[in-house]
Order: structure tokens, then C-alpha cells, then sequence
């Protein structure tokens, strides 16, 4: 398979119970809004993005995660893939908002 069908496919993946809803502002501690994360790391049952425009280098990467997904979610993705997202974190625990699209 392509890897462009693969991202397509792993974004498609994602449908509403794998989103969390936008909570109120002051609960909020830390958001991320439509933006490009690189996939840093992939676990069973996680994803972990960087901010690769944010740091000069990968220790200098602000850091979105883990983020809990489905273990079919979390076998589609790939280390690398810039995925335009939104997330916001909340009681110490990241949750994505919206996946749009992606790049290889």
C-alpha cells in the first residue's frame, strides 16, 4: 500500500468515540488548535507527538501525549507522519479534538 493511502487511511480511521469533546476553557492545561505534530512515537495503545518547527532539536520539541488510542489506530500509524490535529489536555491526560489530515 502507498504510503499517502495509509496516512488517509489512518486518519480516516479515527471516528467521533476516539475524539474527545472540547471542555470548558478552565479545565484546559495545555491545547493545541489545528495544528501540524509529527508522530514521535507509536505505542500498542498511544501515540506521541512533537512539534518539530517548535524545537532546533528533537529534545527541544514541545510534546503532545501520550495520547490514548485504540490498539488499531495506534498499528496503522507511523513515527514521522505530520498529522494536522487539534488537542487539548486535561487532568494531567492528552486526548485529541479533531484529526484532519496528514502528510508522509
Amino acid at each position: 500500500m502507498d504510503e499517502r493511502a495509509a496516512l488517509k487511511e489512518f486518519v480516516d480511521a479515527f471516528g467521533d468515540d476516539d475524539l474527545v469533546r472540547r471542555p470548558d476553557r478552565s479545565r484546559i492545561e495545555g491545547e493545541v488548535g489545528s495544528q501540524y505534530l509529527t508522530i514521535g512515537e507509536v505505542t500498542a495503545g498511544s501515540l506521541t507527538f512533537r512539534d518539530d518547527d517548535m524545537g532546533s532539536g528533537e529534545g527541544d520539541c514541545p510534546v503532545v501525549g501520550p495520547v490514548p488510542v485504540r490498539p488499531e489506530i495506534a498499528a496503522q500509524a507511523r513515527a514521522g507522519w505530520r498529522i494536522l490535529l487539534s488537542a487539548v489536555k486535561v487532568g494531567g491526560q492528552w486526548g485529541l479534538v479533531e484529526v484532519v489530515s496528514g502528510d508522509p
